[in-house]
């Protein structure tokens, strides 16, 4: 049976959501850089209309963690799926095409000039993930394996993250690892990274930031994220009743930030979808 627009659709339907898991690399295959054997993964999947996007982040115990990003395209006539990669390890975005074999999404394309492929399986709140690259002589060669566990929605009012950015981030970071017994793990932002807090059980909670690139602008405070519904009425609503909008709104993570500063001069992040 032909694979239809609406199949696809379907599939990203079931991916949507916020997942965790871990990644087993075979190592330096699939990148020049110097990877971990396993790492710590999240992914979260929205789809809007024929469109879906993927925000994933990796997290390495020996080297700087890393960001990405897939968006899936449907077409209608004929009925196709087409997905652009984009990794903070590779300058040029990587693209596949998809077709859906015995239930499973199957991605094929071509990386460091070698052709690939990755298998996704969805089984309710599970997901399985298998790239594999060509060898020489024609065989196929698994070189990453994902398992991810769906996570629950994030109710809105919920605080969701919070970081801090300065200007002397390095110090700081040592700092509250020394006081506070937080782990460092950095995370690349091109000519220099950033570094997410980890606890005990290596749950990242926090980040300190520099006060440069993406982060330019942020006030340099103790800054928590909260989950709203729709951010465009909640900046309304806070100019409506005093408040001011002292950064954004700006993408984060498939969604958009801002900064608010309330009445009395306090400063909130508020995260979600515009409308």
């Amino acid at each position: 049976m032909n694979t239809t627009a609406q199949d696809y659709l379907d599939f990203l339907a079931n991916m949507e959501g916020r997942w965790r898991g871990r990644e087993t690399f075979a190592a330096g295959i699939i990148s020049e850089r110097e990877m971990d054997a396993e790492t710590r993964s999240e992914c979260t999947l929205q789809l809007d209309g024929q469109l879906a996007t993927l925000h994933f982040h990796q997290h390495f115990d020996e080297a700087p963690s890393h960001r990405g990003m897939a968006v899936y395209r449907v077409a209608h006539e004929p009925p196709a799926l087409l997905m652009h990669w984009y990794d903070e390890l590779d300058p040029e975005p990587v693209r596949f095409t998809g077709t859906i074999s015995n239930g499973n999404l199957v991605l094929v394309g071509s990386m460091h000039q070698r052709a690939m492929r990755t298998t996704v399986e969805v089984h309710g709140d599970s997901m399985h993930s298998r790239t594999e690259m060509q060898q020489s002589d024609q065989s196929w060669q698994t070189v990453l394996q994902g398992q991810f566990v769906r996570q629950p929605p994030v109710a809105v009012g919920s605080i969701v993250w919070r970081d801090l950015t300065v200007n002397n981030a390095e110090q700081v970071r040592d700092f509250y690892q020394a006081v506070v017994g937080w782990k460092i793990e950095a995370c690349d932002m091109g000519d220099y990274s950033d570094f997410s807090m980890l606890a005990a059980d290596d749950e990242c909670v926090a980040g300190v930031c520099h006060h440069r690139g993406v982060n330019e602008g942020i006030p340099s405070q103790w800054l928590q994220y909260v989950q709203v519904e729709n951010l465009d009425d909640c900046i309304s609503k806070a100019k409506s009743l005093g408040g001011e909008i002292v950064y954004g709104p700006k993408p984060l993570a498939g969604q958009h930030f801002c900064v608010v500063r309330d009445p009395a001069g306090a400063v909130l992040a508020l995260c979600g979808p515009r409308a």
